[in-house]
């Protein structure tokens, strides 16, 4: 393996993790947004990155366990398996054929990057305004 095809490996396989630190850096700004204003409009947002950053790193893996806990298979099954594709690595090596090209669409989340940068953009002018504000003391109330 080359540096290029290592790169590229990487490049690709990294993409793939984009929307998730995308939504995550949403989940943080939506926070801070809610720490600096106080609105509860950014909460909502937050439950809604909060949730996301869920379905794309811990969803498909609890899903898989409950997937595996549930299957009801016997022994045979798996010694048929296994058998299966023993044949399968036989017939493979007998007509040994090219490897073929990887097929890999990258989807580029540009809409989620717009989403977190006008909140982002939102929650720095409410951060502004909130330093504006001058605070209440007893004497000025």
């Amino acid at each position: 393996m080359t540096v290029s095809d290592w790169f590229r490996y990487v490049v690709v396989n990294a993409i793939d993790w984009l929307p998730a630190i995308i939504y995550a850096i949403g989940l943080i700004v939506a926070i801070l947004a809610y720490k600096w204003s106080r609105k509860r409009g950014y909460i909502s947002i937050a439950v809604f990155f909060a949730l996301a950053v869920y379905a794309y790193t811990l969803a498909p893996n609890v899903n898989r366990f409950l997937a595996r806990s549930y299957s009801q298979q016997t022994v045979l099954a798996d010694e048929q398996i296994s058998e299966f594709n023993r044949e399968m690595e036989q017939l493979y090596e007998k007509y040994n054929p090219q490897p073929v090209a990887m097929n890999h669409n990258i989807s580029f989340p540009l809409g989620l990057i717009i989403l977190v940068a006008g909140l982002w953009s939102l929650a720095r002018n409410e951060r502004k305004k909130s330093e504006q504000l001058p605070h209440r003391t007893a004497s000025n109330c």
